[in-house]
């Protein structure tokens, strides 16, 4: 008789319990979609390494041309990723951003890194050690955010 009951939905050992649980419920208190801040990350790794690879292949020397999608510009490409997607500005979003800034800058780092020495002479990821990449990635990736908040506010409470 009891035998067909409906049995309670079981968690998964890594929703329940473990740094898998706890990394879950941290970013479902700050709002951040797993699924999409899961993609936003992809993203930025994805866009990070194609950055590396075009600085190599187009060797600007940086001290004559400050042109290099890795010092900052691919992690201002970034940061307003997550807020594009939920079309809101928000503490997530905002995380987010400095999320990717990092997470770009850090892949493009990587591959830079491993490329080795330019022919003019020296490796343009030398300038940056692992904390400068943090920092940097953080920094620039919120300002992008803030600046594109910016934008979006800005209209409603300017006249025309």
């Amino acid at each position: 008789m009891g035998q067909n009951q409906p049995q309670p939905p079981r968690k998964s050992q890594f929703q329940a319990s473990g740094v898998g649980g706890q990394a879950l419920r941290v970013l479902d208190q700050l709002g951040i979609e797993t699924g999409l801040g899961l993609w936003v990350l992809i993203i930025a790794v994805v866009s990070g390494v194609v950055a590396a690879i075009i600085d190599i292949v187009l060797e600007l020397p940086t001290e004559t041309l400050w042109f290099m999608f890795g010092m900052g510009l691919i992690a201002a490409l970034n940061g307003p990723t997550y807020l594009f997607a939920k079309g809101k500005e928000s503490i997530a979003a905002m995380i987010m951003s400095a999320v990717t800034g990092f997470v770009a800058l850090l892949a493009w780092w990587i591959i830079t890194k491993i490329a080795g020495e330019r022919d003019f002479g020296y490796n343009p990821a030398d300038i940056l050690n692992l904390l400068e990449v943090l920092v940097c990635g953080v920094v620039v990736g919120l300002l992008s955010y803030g600046w594109f908040a910016l934008l979006r506010w800005l209209p409603g409470k300017v006249g025309r």
